[in-house]
């Protein structure tokens, strides 16, 4: 049975808000100053359970606005084709959005990063460091679907080391992502579909690689050189609601599959032998993870992954932590 609106008072002289609960007089009629606020809770909680608009709008009922802190970890060890190299990079996401709208988000974010490889027995190493930052913006279409979308622009300084010879350069990359993200519940059981469609543009700084070899200096030239990768990636979440004494706490395992639709040089790598070949441009992944309410206002996430099955030789370790505070 839909709720009924409430009914005015036309002097509310007395009526005050009290502890966060409105006062009503004897006949039970709202003030004219805090119907308008009721009706909206109302309205939101007779809408039932939807989608999040974003990964951090998933435990409070829909704030004003949400600031969130993402962290990560990947390490990687390659031994495709003889080659033998490993890879390591960390990062650390703030981000800040507004409820514009009942059905739209817009925001902003900063990265902070860093990575490092070595291959061919650490004779050839590369480090990097920079920041990325860029808008976002979240739509419900319905209650069960939501869409995102985001661009970013990413600055990069590089070491690059080859033996005796050094190099440093500076990089540029453009990133762009489309997501639609879906809600369905049976019980206390929650599945989230979901699909992710990215491209990002690289472009390299023109460099020198410069040292001694034998005594006699060396300089080798590289022109600046772009390129662009691109994924789409279907996926879907699992979770089960518990309730701990008073709090809330989900788990969740998260299967993915990963398709590289664009890759640098149509994928070819290094192998040990000195020739190129390309790996299968798909691999699946899978994470594990918990969140949980620590007030109304606030919940934590953390998560861990194996992110390379189907590529043999190849193993990619991944964890991750995610704060969120709505106000």
């Amino acid at each position: 049975m839909p709720a009924r609106p409430p009914l005015l008072v036309r002097d509310c002289s007395e009526q005050i808000t009290e502890e966060g609960r409105l006062r009503i007089d004897p006949r039970g009629v709202l003030c004219p100053e805090v119907a308008a606020s009721a009706q909206r809770d109302q309205s939101r909680q007779d809408a039932g359970p939807r989608a999040p608009l974003t990964q951090g709008r998933q435990f409070t009922g829909e704030p004003r606005w949400n600031v969130w802190a993402d962290s990560g970890y990947t390490d990687s060890a390659d031994r495709r084709f003889g080659l033998e190299s490993n890879f390591a990079s960390r990062y650390l996401t703030l981000g800040t959005d507004r409820l514009l709208t009942d059905r739209f988000v817009f925001g902003l974010n900063l990265t902070i990063q860093d990575s490092s490889s070595d291959s061919f027995h650490d004779t050839m190493k590369v480090k990097s460091n920079g920041v990325t930052a860029g808008p976002y913006i979240a739509y419900r279409v319905s209650s069960s679907w939501t869409l995102n979308g985001s661009f970013s622009v990413g600055w990069n300084n590089n070491k690059q080391l080859a033996g005796p010879l050094r190099s440093d350069y500076g990089s540029t990359t453009y990133a762009t992502t489309v997501s639609a993200t879906g809600q369905y519940e049976i019980g206390r059981t929650v599945l989230r579909p979901g699909l992710d469609v990215s491209y990002t543009f690289f472009r390299t700084g023109a460099q020198e690689l410069r040292g001694t070899i034998g005594g006699f200096p060396l300089t080798v030239s590289s022109d600046a050189i772009g390129s662009g990768y691109g994924t789409i990636e279907p996926s879907v979440e699992i979770s089960h609601t518990f309730h701990v004494g008073e709090r809330i706490v989900i788990p969740y395992v998260e299967p993915r599959v990963v398709y590289e639709y664009l890759r640098p040089g149509g994928g070819l790598m290094l192998t040990a032998d000195l020739t190129k070949a390309a790996p299968k441009p798909w691999n699946g992944a899978l994470r594990a993870g918990v969140r949980t309410a620590i007030s109304s206002s606030m919940f934590l996430e953390t998560s861990v992954g194996y992110l390379s099955f189907g590529q043999p030789n190849l193993r990619v370790d991944g964890f991750r932590l995610f704060a969120s505070f709505g106000f």
